[in-house]
């Protein structure tokens, strides 16, 4: 598993996150 990818889709997934409740 490539670290960087997962951290990248998981920051992606936050930011999704916080996108859609503001």
């Amino acid at each position: 598993m490539n670290l960087t990818v997962f951290g990248i889709g998981y920051v992606g997934l936050v930011q999704a996150a916080v996108l859609a409740e503001v």
